[in-house]
C-alpha cells in the first residue's frame, strides 16, 4: 500500500539561464495560490528528496532531459508532476500565471487521490541500463516498476446482472465478473481508462483521472485572478507527453487521453474556458486508446454545445501540439463572443453529465436551447407502450436510476428522470415485452424538469382478503401469454381475482370465496 503522505509539497527548480531569475516570482505566485500548503524548495536530484514529502513539482525548461525522464517515468511515492517553464512562452506575467495555475491545480487534485493499494498497482519490468543476471531477475526488485491502472470499487458497483456497460467499452476484454461485481484483469488492461466514462455510478476509479480530481484541477486552472488573459484554453494531454504548451493553453495531464469525456470537456467550458483542446500528440499512451471513440466523445460534446446555442468548434482534437495548430485555434477563439459561463463554482455530488448540462442551461436565461438528435449523444428519451408493458419493473434496474417503479395504495407506476439517463439502452434490452422505445436526443428544457410518469396501472386486489395481487397490466400480460393454451379459461379468472393464499382455500372453478375473517365451510 502506497499511502499519500501528509507532509510538505516540494518544488524543484532547474535553474538555467534566465529561468533562474523568474523562479522566485513563480514560487511567490504558487504560495499565493496555495497559502495553506507547506512548500519547500528542493534540488533537482530525486535521491536527495526526503520520504515525508506529500508531492513534488519539478519545474524545468522544455527539452531538459531530467524533466523529460521524470514525465515519462514518474515515481509513485512521492507523486511527481513536471511543469515546463521557459522564456519562450510569451509574456512573463502570462507564463508565470500559467505555470502557477497548473501547479496549484495538480497539488489540490493530488490531495483527493486515494492510497494506492494492490488493485491500482501493476508490476512491470523496467528497461535497465545495466544487464541483470538470472538470479537478480528473480530475486531483486531493481528491474520492477509499479504502474497505476484503474480498478473497480465493490461498494460503488451496482452489480454484474444489473449493469455491464463497462464491458462494452473495454476493447482488450479486461473486465469480467467475480460474483455479482465487475473486476478488471490487470494483465489485459491497457490503462486507457475508457471504462470510467461508461460507468454510470463512477464505480471504476483511476488515480489521476477521477472526476473529483479533474473537477478540482479545472476549478484551480480557471479560477479568477492572476494575469489578465483574453482567453484561457484548457488542453487535455497525456501525463507522459513531453511537449510544452504556450499560454493561454492550460495543461491538464491525464493518465490517458481516453479519459476525456463530454463531462470533462463541458465542465471546463462551464467554468469559463474559452475553448478546449484534446491533444493526443506523440504521447506514449497513443496506442492504448481508441481514436474513433475519442472523436465520438468530442463530436458528442459539440452536439451538446450546439443545442445550447454555443459554437461547437470551441472544442478541437489535435493530433500534435504543433505551433500552427495551436495558434490557429487560439485565433479562431479570439473571433468568437465570450462564453456565457464565467465560472459556477463547485458541483454538488453526484458529478453527472445531466446535472452539469442542466446547470449550464440555468446559467443561460436568455438563451433558447433547442433539441439535438445524434446517435452518439449520451442522452435519450424513453417511452413505454402501455399496450404491451406488464409493469414487471425490470427496466427499473436502470444503473443510473433514470427509471424507477413506484408502488402506491391504488396502483403502480414507472417514472423517468431525463437528467439521469445516459442513453445506454439497457432498459430496452432487458424488457421482456419489448415495450420500450429509446430516442437519442438532447432536450435541454427537459433537464430542468423532474421525473415524469411513463405508465400507470391500477393495482388488482384479492376479492377475499383485499391484499394486493399484481398490477392490472401484469395480469393482462399473463392472459396474453396464456391465450389459447389448454386450461387457460379456468385458471385465468382465479389468478386475477384471488391472491395465492386464498386460492388454496377453494377448488379451481369456484366463483365465490369467503370474506376475510369468515369461517371456511
Amino acid at each position: 500500500m502506497i499511502r499519500q503522505a501528509s507532509g510538505s509539497i516540494g518544488i524543484a527548480f532547474a535553474s538555467r539561464g534566465s529561468l533562474s531569475a523568474r523562479t522566485e516570482t513563480l514560487l511567490r505566485r504558487i504560495r499565493e495560490r496555495l497559502p495553506r500548503e507547506p512548500l519547500v524548495r528542493l534540488s533537482l536530484a530525486p535521491d536527495r528528496w526526503t520520504s515525508d514529502l506529500a508531492a513534488v513539482v519539478v519545474v524545468t525548461p522544455p527539452g531538459d532531459p531530467r524533466g523529460a525522464e521524470l514525465r515519462r517515468n514518474p515515481p509513485l511515492s512521492p507523486p511527481v508532476r513536471t511543469v515546463f517553464f521557459s522564456d519562450g512562452h510569451g509574456e512573463d506575467a502570462r507564463a508565470v500565471d500559467k505555470a502557477a495555475r497548473e501547479i496549484s491545480g495538480w497539488v489540490r487534485a493530488i490531495k483527493l487521490r486515494p492510497p494506492l493499494g494492490p488493485p491500482y498497482l501493476r508490476p512491470r519490468l523496467a528497461l535497465m541500463e545495466a544487464p541483470l543476471s538470472r538470479r537478480e531477475l528473480l530475486t531483486s526488485a531493481r528491474g520492477i516498476r509499479q504502474e497505476v491502472v484503474p480498478a473497480v470499487e465493490p461498494g460503488r458497483c451496482v452489480g454484474w446482472e444489473r449493469c455491464h456497460l463497462c464491458v462494452k467499452t473495454c476493447s482488450p476484454g479486461a473486465i469480467g465478473a467475480r460474483g455479482d461485481r465487475a473486476v478488471i484483469d490487470q494483465r489485459r488492461c491497457t490503462g486507457c481508462g475508457a471504462c470510467l466514462g461508461a460507468c454510470p455510478v463512477d464505480a471504476i476509479r483511476f488515480p489521476g483521472g477521477t472526476k473529483e480530481e479533474i473537477d478540482v484541477c479545472l476549478r484551480e486552472l480557471l479560477s479568477p485572478g492572476g494575469a489578465p488573459a483574453a482567453s484561457r484554453i484548457v488542453a487535455f494531454t497525456c501525463a507522459r507527453a513531453i511537449e510544452a504548451l504556450p499560454p493561454p493553453y492550460l495543461e491538464l495531464p491525464l493518465p490517458c487521453v481516453a479519459l476525456v469525456t463530454p463531462w470533462a470537456i463541458l465542465r471546463a467550458l462551464s467554468l469559463g474556458a474559452t475553448g478546449v483542446a484534446v491533444i493526443t500528440g506523440n504521447s506514449p499512451c497513443r496506442d492504448r486508446h481508441d481514436p474513433e471513440g475519442l472523436e465520438r466523445e468530442i463530436r458528442a460534446s459539440g452536439k451538446i454545445l450546439e443545442a445550447l446555442g454555443v459554437e461547437a468548434n470551441r472544442i478541437v482534437g489535435l493530433d500534435a501540439p504543433a505551433p500552427p495548430g495551436l495558434l490557429e485555434f487560439e485565433t479562431l477563439l479570439g473571433r468568437m463572443s465570450r462564453v456565457p459561463w464565467q465560472g459556477d463554482g463547485a458541483l454538488p455530488p453526484p458529478l453527472g453529465l445531466g446535472s452539469l448540462v442542466a446547470r449550464m442551461v440555468r446559467a443561460m436565461p436568455e438563451a433558447a436551447p433547442r433539441p439535438a438528435l445524434a446517435p452518439e449523444l449520451p442522452f435519450a428519451s424513453v417511452e413505454v407502450d402501455p399496450a404491451h408493458c406488464s409493469l414487471c419493473g425490470l427496466c427499473a434496474l436502470c444503473p443510473g436510476g433514470a427509471i424507477e417503479r413506484h408502488e402506491e395504495a391504488d396502483g403502480s407506476a414507472l417514472t423517468f428522470q431525463y437528467a439521469r439517463c445516459t442513453g445506454c439502452a439497457l432498459c430496452r434490452e432487458i424488457c421482456p415485452e419489448q415495450a420500450i422505445r429509446i430516442t437519442p436526443v438532447l432536450a435541454p428544457a427537459r433537464l430542468l424538469a423532474g421525473p415524469h410518469t411513463l405508465v400507470t396501472s391500477r393495482l388488482v386486489r384479492c376479492q377475499s382478503c383485499r391484499s394486493p395481487i399484481a398490477p392490472a397490466f401484469m395480469l393482462e400480460a399473463v392472459a396474453r401469454r396464456m391465450a389459447g393454451r389448454r386450461g387457460a379459461p379456468q385458471v385465468l379468472p382465479e389468478i386475477s381475482r384471488f391472491c395465492p393464499a386464498c386460492r388454496l382455500s377453494v377448488p379451481i372453478g369456484e366463483s365465490v370465496l369467503p370474506q376475510a375473517g369468515a369461517p371456511i365451510v
